[in-house]
């Protein structure tokens, strides 16, 4: 099955070892995936991956089992990127999932930070604008002129600022 010869190592087959350490590998290029290396998982329930280590401590996995497949952060404890079997895909920092995607769209938390942000929301029936917006920046604004816009005047109002100045708010009572 594994021949050793002046050239390389031939393998013919299956190779199965428990504990493998490999200094590095050279795989063929391949168009078709066919040069990949193949790391098959002995039992129904083990992990099996590749681990990067440095002075003997796990830095990060590329693994995979059953139901999912990523890349774990093995120094902090959590998965940087995973995959599941039913197509979530999930991208993570500091142990907190920050994109979601699935079959029906794309799920983000955290805070946006962008030069533009054009968005459309089906949370509570319509886009939200931020709670921490004010008169010289309104949440909801133009590029060209960011201190022009609706903004947030109060519990159950809504201000309508030009230049940096409140023209109306409308409140609860529509006054």
């Amino acid at each position: 099955r594994l021949t050793v010869n002046n050239t390389g190592i031939d393998v013919n087959g299956t190779v199965t070892a428990p504990i493998v350490t490999i200094g590095g590998i050279l795989l063929e290029n391949s168009t078709d995936r066919s040069g990949l290396l193949e790391i098959n998982r002995l039992g129904a329930s083990a992990w099996t991956g590749i681990q990067a280590k440095y002075s003997g401590t796990a830095l990060f996995s590329v693994m995979g089992s059953e139901t999912t497949f990523g890349l774990y952060d093995d120094a902090n404890q959590h998965w940087a990127f995973n995959y599941t079997e039913l197509g979530g895909a999930y991208i993570n920092y500091a142990g907190s999932t920050k994109l979601t995607t699935t079959n029906t769209g794309v799920t983000t938390t955290g805070t946006h930070v962008a030069d533009t942000f054009n968005a459309t929301s089906v949370t509570s029936g319509g886009f939200q604008g931020i709670d921490a917006d004010t008169i010289t920046a309104p949440s909801f604004t133009w590029t060209s002129d960011l201190d022009t816009g609706m903004w947030h005047a109060g519990a159950n109002q809504i201000g309508f600022t030009t230049g940096g100045v409140n023209r109306f708010t409308i409140d609860a009572s529509g006054n």
